[in-house]
């Protein structure tokens, strides 16, 4: 897969980050996502399936589903967190499939998961997990769920992602992958571009930023060290992609 290693590991873990107008390319991860448009649109693409968001709705993808994101116009707040912090949904979830991610909430629910979870930064771990639990709630009530099953597209799609998990921090190339599949290269290319809306370069490169955050966070390497360890072939080039998705250069964040 093109694992997010950031949001898969740890217990009681919580981030919520405030985006402006963000996109991000098909990824997977563990931990459970919940978004919710303040302002604008917001487009979101859950293991193939395209949905269009707007002010007030929310989003939950379940852990380990492909999704992404693209917006020009957008406010939006994105939580992520392990699923501990809700045990009995995440039971309660465990081996289904959701034939959507986006729902709205009651006013109510709604005006105070935003005033205690998005917009307070002293929030506790209880209030975190009662909007948590709030918002999984109206999911259930509003999302229907299905015995979790892959479709020759969506097994295509994970064999796509597992390859690049596994070699991006080499000079992989589209060609490479459609030999290792078996499928013509021109075909991966339309297949990725239908159903993602992204090429395979792109795809390639954000797993590569999502690893020198890793190690940019978690290790005193050099941001040599960092770009040759993420599969960059020369600096220069690191610098440039991860501003492209991160919005800043290496150093800064």
């Amino acid at each position: 897969m093109l694992y997010q290693e950031t949001n898969s590991v740890g217990s009681n873990r919580f981030e919520c980050i405030k985006y402006v107008n963000f996109r991000y390319v098909p990824h997977i991860h563990k931990h459970m996502e919940i978004v919710y448009v303040k302002r604008g649109t917001l487009d979101v693409c859950l293991e193939n399936n395209h949905e269009h968001m707007r002010s007030g709705d929310f989003a939950l993808i379940l852990g380990n589903s492909v999704h992404s994101y693209n917006s020009t116009d957008s406010l939006a707040y994105v939580c992520v967190f392990s699923d501990d912090l809700v045990s009995k949904f995440a039971r309660a979830t465990e081996g289904k499939f959701a034939g959507r991610a986006v729902f709205r909430c009651d006013s109510l629910t709604e005006k105070y998961v935003v005033d205690k979870l998005f917009l307070n930064d002293n929030r506790d771990i209880f209030t975190i997990k009662s909007c948590l639990y709030a918002v999984c709630s109206s999911y259930l009530d509003s999302v229907p769920l299905t015995d979790a099953g892959l479709s020759k597209n969506d097994e295509l799609l994970h064999k796509i992602l597992s390859y690049i998990s596994e070699h991006y921090t080499e000079n992989i190339t589209l060609m490479a992958l459609a030999d290792s599949l078996g499928y013509d290269r021109h075909y991966l290319s339309r297949y990725l571009h239908a159903t993602m809306k992204v090429g395979f370069c792109e795809l390639v490169n954000s797993s590569r930023v999502d690893r020198a955050r890793v190690l940019i966070n978690e290790t005193e390497l050099s941001m040599a060290e960092i770009a040759r360890l993420s599969g960059f072939q020369s600096v220069r080039n690191f610098n440039r992609v991860f501003k492209e998705y991160v919005g800043v250069v290496p150093k800064k964040i």
